[in-house]
């Protein structure tokens, strides 16, 4: 009977341990063309480089009289909405080296590390299951509803949210969101400011473009729906893509009590036979006895329900009232949950806050073109941050002439590398992120002898595919790397192209005096009427100076890699760009308007 007794208390722990924990977990999204990579909202549990929060220096600045109203409305509903937020609240933010103020929280008391800062109850969050259906087909159609992406689909909810909430906490959320163009994305600005950013960083603006061709496709797909003729032009479209893409969080996990269901009908049954058939238990009690290992046997079958609803689950997107009125430093450890018997997402730091601080999260591994693109800042020194050349594959062909020729450029083609190359992206320390990138170039500028060895393995595949393994079929020579010549043609290619770049993207002593005053002068971008026209200027001198950081890391290394260190990198008339523009590159640190 002991034994017996064991088995439903183990089976017991087995379904509330875990559940009572399950992790809210979110992954980056996948690379479809209707759902970039650079959209992802941050990773569930980050743990960055150990560096310290830096103390900001926080002046007086004050809301607008409608900011305010927004806000107070906002704070004044969350108790009464279940969202518990001990000590937070919302306030504009100047940092000493920031050219904008920004809207963020801070905390009223001492906020100790890895504690639950904020828990939202799942039903005052907008989410959106994967593949759910519409929910208001009288306003978005099946039809048009399954043709728009997560995002879309999302941004659809937040708009009629926005028209129709029963939610108080809802309601206050959509109107202290942004505004339309209330971010200075690149998405905003005029040809003439893209342009100035496309002659020295052709690959954002590329995006930029792909964007605004893909989200007018969608608004045009929507045609004549009853949401697009009553209340949403183009305009609140634009301004609900954006609230989405900037904010967004995806998860994966169960459905709180309804996957406990099965578990708890199953532990019922094991309870019923105890209390209901004594004689059973006892001979079950001699069989335990004899074969311990079988008291497993009730722990999982009462286990296994929820488990397979753990693997069943789809990924669900959610808009997080409260929790996404953080601003982003990479360097914060954070971590969301979600408590699936308690219904409620919870967020914790791994860092702790004094009293009056801003609170920071991070939105995980991301890079300046994502920041940029989809929040409108720029962070110094982002621990993910690349450099993307906009055609590599181009300077190749014309600097390298003598060597990548219409042969090597065709076995490139042949191996659908050439985007790799082209687009290639250098990391912190000039490591090149992408392993085909370094396929390709290695193709482009081997000897002759090892494109023959490439040759003759694609030729075996060719002649007998039926006889090799998925390992044999994708075997390549220039996976590996090559004899010393081979690598240090790669080195020095990629030396010379940055060392290019470089000369390219640095600031003029005009561009850094700029960028100075804007910080001295505590210049406001993307605010206000007279500013409007200062703001995409001043992004793209920051951005500009955060990209030269990454390519003189990439050239120091190509330099040692090459045997060439002792070099300058550059005449002495330009090298104070470096020095100057690393004092002003956090000008636009702070997330705009969160």
């Amino acid at each position: 009977m002991r034994v017996a007794s064991g088995v439903l208390v183990v089976a017991a722990v087995a379904i509330v341990l875990p559940l009572s924990t399950h992790a809210f977990l979110l992954r980056p999204l996948s690379s479809a063309s209707s759902a970039p990579t650079t959209t992802t909202r941050h990773a569930v549990t980050v743990e960055p480089p150990s560096t310290p929060p830096a103390v900001v220096d926080n002046p007086q600045v004050t809301f607008s009289a409608d900011e305010k109203e927004a806000v107070f409305s906002f704070e004044r509903r969350l108790k009464d909405s279940g969202v518990v937020a001990e000590g937070l609240e919302h306030a504009l933010f100047w940092p000493v080296d920031d050219a904008a103020p920004s809207r963020g929280l801070k905390t009223k008391i001492d906020a100790p590390p890895n504690k639950a800062l904020i828990e939202l109850p799942r039903g005052q969050a907008i989410c959106l299951d994967e593949g759910e259906g519409t929910p208001f087909p009288l306003w978005v159609p099946a039809k048009q509803w399954e043709k728009m992406p997560w995002y879309a689909q999302l941004g659809l909810k937040l708009v009629y949210e926005r028209k129709t909430s029963t939610s108080a906490l809802k309601a206050g959320y959509a109107q202290l969101l942004p505004p339309p163009k209330g971010l200075p994305t690149p998405f905003h600005w005029s040809e003439t400011d893209l342009n100035a950013l496309r002659s020295v960083y052709p690959a954002l603006v590329n995006k930029v473009d792909r964007q605004r061709t893909v989200w007018a496709g969608l608004y045009d797909t929507l045609g004549k729906t009853r949401a697009v003729r009553e209340d949403m032009d183009e305009d609140t479209f634009v301004w609900a893509m954006e609230s989405v893409l900037s904010r967004a969080f995806k998860g994966t996990f169960g459905t709180g009590f309804n996957s406990l269901a099965p578990s708890l009908l199953l532990m019922g049954i094991f309870a019923g036979i105890y209390y209901i058939d004594q004689e059973t238990i006892q001979l079950v009690s001699y069989a335990l006895e004899e074969y311990p290992y079988l008291a497993a046997i009730p722990a999982g079958l009462t286990l296994l329900p929820s488990v397979l609803e753990f693997f069943r689950s789809k990924s669900t997107y959610i808009l997080a009232p409260m929790i996404d009125s953080l601003n982003h430093r990479s360097t914060v450890p954070t971590d969301l949950d979600y408590d699936s018997i308690r219904q409620r997402f919870r967020l914790s730091l791994g860092v702790g806050y004094k009293k009056g601080e801003q609170v920071f999260m991070s939105y995980g591994s991301k890079n300046n073109d994502d920041l940029m693109l989809h929040y409108g800042f720029v962070e110094a020194d982002a621990p993910a941050d690349v450099f993307e050349f906009g055609d590599l594959l181009g300077w190749l062909v014309e600097k390298r002439a003598g060597v990548v020729n219409d042969d090597r450029v065709q076995t490139l083609f042949s191996k659908g590398l050439q985007e790799n190359v082209r687009g290639c992206k250098l990391g912190r320390k000039g490591r090149v992120v992408d392993e085909k990138a370094l396929e390709g170039l290695r193709i482009l500028l081997a000897s002759d002898d090892e494109l023959r060895a490439e040759n003759a393995i694609t030729e075996s595949i060719i002649q007998t595919p039926m006889f090799l393994t998925m390992d044999e079929f994708q075997d390549s020579v220039f996976k590996r790397e090559l004899q010393s010549p081979t690598e240090l043609a790669v080195y020095e290619a990629l030396l010379g192209a940055c060392l290019e770049q470089r000369q390219l993207l640095s600031l003029t002593r005009e561009e850094e005096e700029e960028v100075r005053l804007a910080k001295a002068n505590r210049t406001k971008v993307g605010g206000g009427k007279q500013n409007e026209e200062k703001a995409p200027r001043l992004l793209t001198l920051v951005f500009r100076v955060e990209k030269l950081r990454l390519l003189d890391e990439a050239i120091a290394r190509f330099r040692k890699l090459t045997g060439m260190e002792k070099q300058l990198l550059l005449p002495s008339s330009t090298s104070s760009s470096s020095s100057s523009s690393s004092s002003s590159s956090s000008a636009a640190a702070s997330k705009q308007g969160a």
